[in-house]
């Protein structure tokens, strides 16, 4: 039985309907992964004790075959060579992206954190006004920004020490879910364009489909796609490496997923500690 609904979870993903059912398994394929090898090694174990029927072992093993096939385009043995940085390029730059989680209170930590790392630019989701008061006190050296303060869990917060040409806020499927759109330039001259995403996740709490969510991204690869200069897309995507909208956003945007030969980078709320 619980073979049968680890199987029935896997096989979920596959089918294109956008309800959060069929959606949210992909969030935690790499637990099902973990609990397909954990039911496994009990099958062996107690194989003479059970009857076991050999189309859900069968089917159990293709599960398992499928999720290490995903999984290992994100070790370094599928780490490609064709993305080498031009003869010509800029000095790095360092973006500090982060969910802050709107009722958490404890904003020096943030603050800390962007004083100790000194990044160039820093994006913030679910910041909302008390979280905009905290970040006055980096101004001094953060001269650029764009703050949009909500209380809906979807504000976010822009700050930059890099020459701004331009910056704008998208609302491309909701007038409360923002996106962030910015023309930088590096200190030897080089420009590149920013997007910070928050799109809302398929969930029982949130959006019962991920119309939303999928409708969101795709407008900003297409809008990415449309930029003759370098993109940087970063922020809370809700979704993982592997689904069908990350695959599409990929390809619609034309960009490299750093994620490839560096591990998936997923995470989940830092409260759930058994994800």
């Amino acid at each position: 039985v619980v073979t049968s609904i680890i199987v029935l979870l896997s096989i979920l993903p596959f089918i294109r309907n956008q309800h959060w059912v069929f959606r949210v398994p992909d969030f935690i394929r790499p637990q099902l992964l973990f609990l397909q090898l954990l039911t496994l090694m009990a099958t062996i174990i107690w194989w003479k004790d059970v009857s076991y029927p050999f189309l859900i072992l069968f089917a159990l093993l293709i599960c398992i075959a499928y999720n290490c096939y995903i999984f290992i385009r994100f070790t370094k043995f599928r780490r490609s060579n064709k993305y080498k940085a031009s003869a010509k390029h800029s000095k790095n730059v360092k973006i500090i992206s982060v969910n802050v989680y709107q009722f958490n209170t404890e904003y020096h930590r943030l603050v800390d954190m962007i004083r100790k790392e000194q990044p160039d630019a820093f994006l913030t989701m679910e910041s909302n006004q008390d979280w905009e008061n905290a970040f006055q006190e980096l101004k001094d050296e953060y001269t650029d920004f764009k703050e949009i303060a909500l209380e809906n869990t979807y504000g976010m917060h822009f700050y930059t020490k890099l020459k701004v040409h331009d910056i704008k806020v998208h609302y491309f499927v909701s007038d409360d879910l923002p996106s962030i759109e910015a023309e930088l330039e590096t200190e030897d001259g080089y420009r590149f364009i920013f997007f910070g995403v928050h799109p809302p996740p398929p969930s029982p709490t949130e959006e019962e489909t991920s119309k939303e969510r999928d409708g969101d991204l795709l407008s900003v690869a297409k809008r990415a796609k449309k930029h003759s200069l370098p993109v940087v897309i970063t922020g809370d995507f809700n979704t993982v490496a592997w689904s069908r909208v990350s695959i599409l956003f990929k390809k619609a945007s034309g960009l490299i997923d750093a994620r490839y030969g560096r591990g998936y980078l997923a995470t989940f709320h830092a409260n759930y500690w058994f994800f």
